[in-house]
């Protein structure tokens, strides 16, 4: 008797964590990579608390959308899981996780999604010294970006056009670039 009190104790934790996990993640997951958002400049510093534990639980959510076929949260978590190794400097498993969220926003026709993940790849292709790769990621989120009429992803974007032809010493095209994205950052009252 006393096994399945500590067996049906264990299972009902699981099943809270696994609730709490399914809950939460995901709000996170929005709360840092959506780009129209208001005050979340806070959520973008989740990587700093306990990403060992912050990535288990991204993979265990991972896992239960799989189970319960929620490409949505599948995508939100591969590419939290991304960022994770990205900022831990493990940039091969943060490129795989980004190409894997990559197509699931596609398969999605999630455009907005699918412009924020391009943006993380040309950021982790710029780090890598590959400006071509990353340049041409910047042009897709670009694109998709002015499609979905996102002020802050667009001016987010020319930001980084800008980086990179700052970099390649095309001095007047990244002024252009960065003075576009000030304008409209102006424009909607976001501070950098």
């Amino acid at each position: 008797m006393k096994l399945f009190v500590v067996m049906h104790a264990y299972s009902l934790k699981k099943k809270i964590i696994a609730f709490l996990l399914i809950i939460l993640l995901p709000t996170i997951a929005i709360a840092q990579a959506d780009l129209d958002g208001g005050d979340k400049k806070a959520s973008a510093n989740y990587t700093n608390l306990k990403p060992d534990s912050f990535f288990l639980a991204a993979k265990e959510t991972y896992r239960l959308s799989v189970n319960n076929k929620d490409s949505f949260v599948q995508g939100q978590q591969l590419g939290i899981m991304g960022e994770l190794c990205y900022h831990q400097g493990q940039f091969p498993k943060a490129l795989d996780y980004y190409l894997l969220e990559m197509k699931i926003w596609e398969a999605l026709g999630r455009n907005d999604k699918l412009a924020e993940a391009y943006n993380r790849l040309g950021t982790l292709y710029f780090y890598h010294h590959n400006q071509n790769k990353a340049e041409a990621y910047y042009q897709l989120a670009l694109n998709l970006f002015s499609g979905t009429n996102n002020q802050k992803g667009i001016a987010v974007t020319l930001g980084n056009l800008g980086h990179i032809r700052e970099k390649r010493q095309m001095y007047d095209s990244a002024q252009a670039y960065q003075q576009r994205a000030m304008e409209m950052y102006e424009n909607i009252n976001d501070s950098i």
